[in-house]
């Protein structure tokens, strides 16, 4: 990977091309989340397969470029701790367990 070349010299990019790339991407990186599974922050889930399976917690985010998500699972005294975990092992539920 390296920088786009025209005889040479380095191309140059306009700051208006640069932004309305950004918000494409944007635009199409929240309508492929939305297509997921519809999860945003805050939701509540609960791990449908794998060695956390049973275990609820809180949606956090989508990784980005990956079919993988970042969730807060709670464990013993309400602790909540941070994990990754693909998209398929969760669903969304109506409420948390403790």
């Amino acid at each position: 990977m390296g920088l786009v070349r025209f005889g040479g010299e380095a191309a140059c990019v306009s700051d208006l091309v640069i932004q309305t790339i950004r918000t494409r991407v944007a635009q199409l990186n929240a309508s492929r989340e939305f297509k997921r599974n519809g999860l945003q922050t805050g939701d509540a889930i609960t791990v449908t397969s794998g060695p956390l399976s049973g275990l609820c917690g809180v949606f956090d985010l989508y990784l980005s470029g990956r079919e993988r998500v970042l969730v807060l699972l709670n464990f013993l005294r309400d602790q909540q701790v941070r994990v990754e975990l693909p998209v398929g092992q969760i669903n969304a539920t109506k409420s948390i367990s403790a």
